[in-house]
């Protein structure tokens, strides 16, 4: 079997048995939840429990790194029995000893590899050392006696890991009808419906792993993904309708996984019978304003331009149990493209002010504004791209103006593996570069919305911002949960610093206006699993937040101001005075090539490298 540029990942507290790979070029071949390279932060930064591979007869070359329990490594680390990628056999018939165990669940190695009989015979196995030349010979790799999907790679494949179009449309049409063995037992596949889905990569290349846990009133289940998208048509106009009595549930829950996940998520596109499929801006139009609880919107591959605002007003919603859905096509590229509009406040792409919507697969690219502006309630969106906004990605903040208390803002909306990222309000355009966030929620959102699984980088000024004013006074808590990783939001183009370059910036108020009443948030935010690397200031932030803010299982890692920026005192200007702020709680949290300012918060639990 060859590999290449493909990694192994480890995780739920299993076993995995690694025999006669060829890897080549893969940073890190070999991965497991919360240990060894993992725990390093180089890796899934999975919460859920580790798993124990055994590896025997493979060949790595090219790997950055990789760590084995009991000898030292093809790049040279040194083994370590207590957190490790990998156990190396010296034979494929060798148990590995119980007292090997995983870091994250104490789990051992089950050796289901020498108890049962697996089908493959030894004598078939190619050595890894001939795996080159046997992939690389007439015959080829795939279907016996040779496959039938001929492709070339260059030398510039071992450095780009963004999607190739054409080998995956190659793939992915492929219709061989012929599946001659898995592990010795005969099967036949007919017809594939390929349903793969990938990761949107760019020049700061950032992957997406698994997703994770918990929400707020409907815990769900979410597979890996983002959208990339390609281009499309017009405009929107603000239209009413009312709900029907739909039958179809679509908030559906499962707790037998680690990761969330939607019902939705999991459908092909035929499962919904009564679908409407639209292929042109207007049709998308059209569909919206008419749509009423229990419909489903199919939008057809491509990129659909609009110059105006489509707004979902408050009139327009769902019901408990079923969703208004407005998704992409399966294992097809849509786009929102917005990109007509001037940068301007007003000029947001959809704002969404009703409730129980569920917007999956889409890209939201280049709005006047936000990307999106969510501001009903009880909302989901999943694996969705937020791209080149002139404002925040996505951000929950109200839409009504007269609604003035928490309890009336946007509240338990669910953000599920959505990607935001290089968002900018460029200041050539008329923007200061210090508002477009990767997401936001801030200044007018209220309790129970929850970010999982999602991935923030490149954006002008922070990943997260959770931000509150004077003016209209505390918002709710957050929750941001595991997988939530951040990669170097920058600075701009033309080499300026000014959005703040944070990766999560907890927030709190800074009013800088003379006679204005000023509060400290009280907030309680909740943190975990969450990664931030790479940013222009600090990793998470206080800002001015008082709240006892609780951080669990974060990893912050070559950060250029402080990893874990955590003060006990501030001057926030809103008060003009010295204060003392609420310790935060840092819980089993990983600190990596950086420095921190912890004063303001407690230790507990595993806390690494502070």
């Amino acid at each position: 079997m060859a590999m290449q540029s493909m990694v192994l990942v480890q995780r739920m507290g299993s076993s995995l048995f690694i025999q006669n790979n060829y890897f080549r070029n893969c940073k890190n071949p070999m991965l497991s939840s919360n240990q060894g390279t993992d725990a390093l932060g180089e890796g899934t930064f999975s919460g859920e429990n580790g798993g124990i591979i055994k590896a025997y007869g493979n060949v790595i070359v090219g790997a950055q790194k990789i760590i084995y329990a009991n000898a030292v490594s093809e790049t040279g680390d040194s083994a370590n029995a207590a957190s490790f990628d990998a156990y190396l056999a010296k034979s494929a018939d060798e148990k590995v000893p119980s007292s090997y165990k995983t870091v994250a669940g104490a789990t051992s190695y089950d050796n289901f590899d020498t108890t049962k009989d697996l089908g493959v015979k030894s004598g078939s196995l190619n050595n890894a050392e001939d795996v080159p030349s046997v992939v690389t010979s007439a015959k080829g790799a795939g279907s016996l006696g040779g496959g039938v999907i001929s492709w070339t790679f260059s030398d510039k494949d071992d450095s780009v890991y963004a999607i190739d179009k054409e080998l995956k449309a190659t793939v992915t049409n492929y219709k061989n009808t012929d599946l001659v063995s898995v592990g010795g037992t005969n099967a036949k596949i007919v017809s594939p419906d390929p349903t793969t889905e990938e990761t949107k990569a760019t020049e700061s290349t950032t992957k997406a792993t698994q997703a994770t846990t918990k929400e707020t009133q409907t815990t769900t289940k979410a597979t890996q993904a983002t959208t990339k998208s390609t281009e499309s048509a017009t405009k929107a106009t603000e239209k009413e309708t009312t709900g029907s009595d739909a039958t179809t549930s679509y908030d559906k829950t499962s707790l037998s996984y680690s990761g969330a996940y939607t019902d939705i998520s999991k459908k092909k596109d035929a499962d919904f019978k009564n679908a409407k499929y639209v292929s042109s801006s207007n049709e998308i139009l059209n569909a919206i304003s008419s749509a009423k609880a229990g419909d489903v919107i199919i939008v057809k591959e491509g990129t659909y331009k609009f110059s105006d605002t489509i707004v979902i007003n408050n009139a327009m919603n769902g019901k408990s149990g079923s969703y208004i859905i407005v998704k992409a096509e399966s294992g097809k590229e849509v786009k929102f493209d917005f990109s007509a509009q001037k940068l301007d406040g007003a000029n947001r792409g959809v704002v969404v002010d009703g409730d129980y919507w569920y917007f999956q697969g889409i890209n939201f690219y280049g709005a006047g504004d936000n990307g999106v502006l969510l501001a009903g309630n009880n909302n989901i969106f999943e694996k969705c791209v937020f791209e080149a906004n002139r404002d925040s990605g996505l951000q929950i903040s109200r839409y009504d103006t007269t609604a003035t208390t928490k309890d009336l803002w946007p509240s338990n909306n669910l953000i599920i593996n959505c990607t935001s990222h290089d968002n900018c309000d460029f200041p050539e355009q008329g923007g200061t570069g210090e508002n477009a966030d990767g997401f936001a929620a801030k200044l007018t959102c209220g309790e129970g919305n929850v970010f999982d699984g999602c991935i923030s980088y490149s954006n002008s000024d922070d990943g997260w911002d959770l931000f509150a004013k004077v003016e209209t006074g505390s918002i709710g808590a957050v929750t941001i949960q595991k997988l939530c990783m951040l990669m170097a939001t920058v600075i701009l183009e033309d080499g300026t610093d000014a959005g703040n370059g944070n990766g999560f910036k907890m927030g709190g108020v800074d009013n800088k206006t003379p006679g204005k009443a000023a509060h400290l948030d009280p907030l309680n935010h909740k943190l975990i699993g969450c990664t931030a690397k790479g940013n222009y200031a600090n990793g998470f932030d206080r800002n001015n937040q008082s709240g006892v803010v609780t951080m669990k299982n974060c990893i912050s890692d070559s950060n250029k101001g402080n990893n874990y920026h955590w003060p006990l005192t501030g001057k926030p200007s809103a008060l003009g005075y010295k204060v003392t702020f609420g310790k935060a709680i840092i819980e089993d949290c990983t600190n990596i090539n950086g420095k921190v300012n912890i004063t303001g918060a407690t230790l507990k639990g595993n806390c690494k490298g502070f």
